[in-house]
């Protein structure tokens, strides 16, 4: 209802004349921009749990990789070190016969250090290998006989491990 006022012969009159308004939206924009800009960030979102998945099964194949290359680089270096362990012997049971001379035997005899050190190389890269693998499958602390609520509270019920003697496969 709105008021109007009237005016005859000098006289202003109040009249109450009725009023309809009617707004018909057509198109909300607001919402169809908001509705887009949810949809975009959804499609976002998924892609980036995408490249998160495959970021993992990347990590996780090169990690098994990785490891299976150490574990083919220490089998060679123990194989080196008992061939020239073995020439060692052979050169020196020679050299006690004559047959051989104290250089050749020396020889061996670094060929041994040498193929030593590289055995405890690759041991080492193999135990790397090893931890970037429990790391990429996320089992570092079951591999270590770790449990949280242990470590939370400060307390072990378990002896730490020794290191073992050889690397198991």
């Amino acid at each position: 209802m709105a008021i109007c006022w009237l005016r005859s012969r000098g006289a202003i009159f109040p009249i109450i004349r009725p009023v309809f308004s009617l707004q018909i939206q057509i198109r909300n924009r607001a919402a169809q921009s908001d509705y887009v800009t949810s949809l975009i960030e959804i499609r976002q979102n998924e892609l980036g749990l995408h490249k998160s998945i495959n970021q993992v099964r990347v990590d996780v194949q090169n990690a098994v990789i990785g490891l299976t290359q150490a574990r083919s680089r220490y089998d060679a270096a123990v194989q080196a070190r008992r061939l020239a362990q073995q020439t060692l012997d052979a050169d020196q049971k020679r050299f006690n016969l004559g047959a051989a001379t104290p250089y050749q035997v020396v020889q061996d005899q670094r060929d041994l250090a040498n193929g030593l050190s590289s055995e405890i190389q690759a041991m080492a890269n193999y135990t790397h290998a090893r931890i970037a693998f429990d790391q990429a499958i996320g089992t570092t602390l079951e591999a270590n006989n770790i449990v949280l609520s242990e470590a939370l509270a400060g307390r072990i019920s378990k002896p730490p491990s020794q290191v073992p003697a050889e690397v198991k496969p």
